[in-house]
């Protein structure tokens, strides 16, 4: 395995053992507002968002965002498909639903 191959695994295991990551460095509001609705029973862990939402995440999860959209909180994942291709797919926090897939 090459060495970005193992970075990029173990960067994955990290982020899929925490409740919540901030999608950017710039962006710590993130991991308090996810951390706060899944203490308060409104959204799920972002592991547990990202087991049920596998079959959409198709591709390596390079970035995470949580925000609140229409009164409801949204995962945002940004994947490079195994094409190459930058796609962003949006789940629903609470039931772990995508609710759409945008391509980049």
């Amino acid at each position: 395995m090459s060495y970005f191959r193992t970075a990029a695994a173990l960067t994955l295991g990290i982020v899929l053992t925490t409740a919540v990551l901030p999608a950017r460095a710039d962006d710590d509001d993130d991991h308090d507002r996810a951390f706060g609705a899944v203490e308060r029973g409104e959204a799920l862990s972002l592991p547990e968002v990202m087991a049920r939402a596998k079959q959409q995440l198709r591709g390596e999860v390079v970035g995470t965002a949580f925000t609140r959209e229409h009164g409801r909180w949204i995962y945002e994942f940004k994947v490079v498909a195994p094409g190459g291709k930058l796609r962003r797919v949006y789940v629903d926090a609470a039931s772990g639903k995508p609710v759409r897939d945008d391509d980049d």
